[in-house]
């Protein structure tokens, strides 16, 4: 059975995969977090689309973004297409988080540029089921 955390373990967090995650939310922020950290990220934090993308300017081994729909300053739709129009971080996985199950915005995402979505309430094994299918895991 994959075990991320064996595989991780002894690594330093320069060799071990970046992710941000931008969520208003400190409580979902420090869910992602934990869970992420299980799977072997150093996890990165933002409550803003601006502090986000500061993180993304002097952080640019970043390669998996979960990014909540209603950020307070930025959309996660207009969050996707920005970060899509730059050629410098148009190969960042995204993974939308919302609380919506409607279809129509989650196709909205994808078209966007967001390579996948997961709703909230979620269990780890969703996270770990959506990062294997992006080929982020094993």
């Amino acid at each position: 059975m994959f075990d991320p955390i064996r595989l991780t373990r002894g690594l330093r967090p320069a060799e071990m995969p970046k992710a941000l995650v931008a969520d208003n939310s400190q409580a979902i922020r420090g869910i992602v977090r934990k869970t992420l950290a299980r799977l072997g990220y150093e996890v990165l934090e933002a409550p803003t689309g601006n502090e986000s993308f500061a993180l993304l300017d002097c952080q640019a081994d970043i390669s998996l973004i979960l990014l909540d729909w209603n950020l307070p300053d930025l959309n996660g739709l207009d969050f996707v297409m920005r970060l899509r129009a730059s050629p410098f971080r148009s190969q960042v996985v995204v993974m939308m988080v919302n609380f919506q199950t409607d279809v129509e915005q989650m196709l909205a995402a994808l078209h966007a540029g967001a390579n996948d979505y997961v709703v909230k309430p979620f269990t780890e094994q969703a996270v770990t089921d959506k990062l294997r299918v992006l080929g982020l895991m094993n």
